[in-house]
C-alpha cells in the first residue's frame, strides 16, 4: 500500500512547490513468539519460593552439634548470631 506524503520542493529560482508524493517502502515486520502457558514456570517458582521458606527457617535454627558434650549458645537476642562451648 503506498504512502503519500508532502513535500516541498525548492527549485534553482526560488520558486517553492507542495507536491504530494507517492512512497513505496516495503515494511518489515518482525515476527514474533506468542506467550503460551508452560507448565514447569509454576514449578520454577513454586521451587524458589520454598527454598526461600527452608533457607530462613534454617537460619534461626541451632546448627547440628559437632561432639556430644559441645552445646550452642546464642550471642545477641535475634538469633543471628552465637558460638559452641563444653556443656555444664
Amino acid at each position: 500500500m503506498p504512502l503519500i506524503s508532502y513535500v516541498t520542493v525548492v527549485r534553482n529560482n526560488k520558486t517553492v512547490v507542495h507536491r504530494n508524493v507517492t512512497v513505496k517502502k516495503t515494511v518489515y515486520v518482525k515476527p514474533y513468539r506468542a506467550w503460551g502457558y508452560r507448565p514447569y514456570y509454576g514449578t520454577i517458582i513454586g521451587g524458589v519460593a520454598l527454598g526461600t521458606v527452608i533457607g530462613v527457617s534454617a537460619a534461626y535454627a541451632a546448627p547440628v552439634r559437632p561432639a556430644p558434650n559441645l552445646c550452642w549458645y546464642w550471642a545477641d537476642p535475634a538469633g543471628y548470631r552465637g558460638y559452641w562451648d563444653y556443656c555444664y
